[in-house]
């Protein structure tokens, strides 16, 4: 009896983080969530759950999804949120710690679950060689593009199917995580592409859709990555002619010159950059790598 007494107070005394815990049906174990090239982290609890590759073959082939849990400071409510990062591509329990912050007044009484986005992270990751689509990206001819995502394709080999890993799928694995947990309704947080991922899941399953909150919106319509250069293109215009006409701007952008795809051309202090241009002012910006 003594010595039970005093595992218990011995556990009792490990930090929460130490510790495994449960989260309706699933079981977690305590982990660290960090950002590639940056110091933060977040102490979490960290789980994997298979699920089908094809939803509508659920004895099928299944696949492994990565599910973190960052728990409420306090009780929670019964409706977690679900942070959907963006790109397609990035990891939601990666990013997640360049944001916390942003969540610390939601987790006073929510949880916040982090789910992997089949292909991306830790769930089932789609990996290519970089150097193939670098060289791709140098020709930039459509035909270096389509040789390089053929490559791509067929690295992936026969262990996984391209064609189940859609908006479409990861919506479905996203409220079977809800079932798994065991929450009636739940909140998402879509971030850029993370906002396509919230809309299709809020119009697939509004009845267990609390609320949603959309950040950098990516309508449905939009053909995401068509327009990327032309939005940044306008956006540098339209931040330079601001510059234009605010001398404060003025003098502190002269102050900070930096460097684009090309050169940024700074003529004097006090005076906003010019167009790109093919080699760098004397002694202002110098070429980013």
């Amino acid at each position: 009896m003594r010595m039970l007494i005093t595992g218990l107070a011995l556990l009792a005394l490990l930090p929460l983080h130490a510790q495994a815990r449960s989260l309706g049906g699933l079981d977690f174990q305590a982990c660290t969530l960090a950002t590639l090239g940056s110091s933060a982290s977040v102490e979490a609890y960290c789980t994997t759950l298979q699920v089908p590759e094809n939803h509508a073959e659920p004895g099928g082939r299944q696949i492994e999804l990565a599910l973190a849990w960052v728990p409420a400071r306090d009780s929670a409510t019964p409706d977690p949120v679900f942070m959907i990062a963006g790109g397609p591509g990035q990891s939601a329990r990666d990013s997640y710690p360049g944001v916390a912050a942003a969540f610390a007044d939601i987790r006073r009484q929510r949880d916040v679950l982090l789910l992997d986005q089949r292909g991306t992270g830790a769930s089932t990751p789609l990996v290519c060689s970089l150097q193939d689509l670098f060289e791709a990206e140098a020709d930039a001819s459509e035909a270096a593009m389509r040789d390089a995502a053929q490559e791509c394709l067929d690295d992936l080999g026969d262990d996984v199917d391209p064609r189940y890993f859609t908006t479409t799928d990861a919506i479905q694995d996203l409220d079977l995580v809800r079932q798994r947990i065991g929450a009636e309704s739940i909140n998402l947080v879509g971030i850029s592409y993370g906002t396509r991922v919230a809309q299709q899941y809020a119009k697939r399953y509004p009845r267990h859709t609390r609320s949603l909150v959309i950040d950098g919106i990516v309508p449905n319509a939009l053909v995401l990555g068509a327009e990327h250069a032309r939005n940044l293109e306008s956006t540098l215009d339209a931040h330079f002619q601001a510059c234009r006409g605010s001398r404060p701007a003025m003098t502190r952008w002269a102050t900070r010159a930096r460097c684009s795809t090309g050169y940024w051309r700074w003529p004097t202090p006090g005076t906003p950059p010019s167009r790109p241009t093919a080699t760098p002012a004397p002694g202002r910006c110098t070429r980013s790598g």
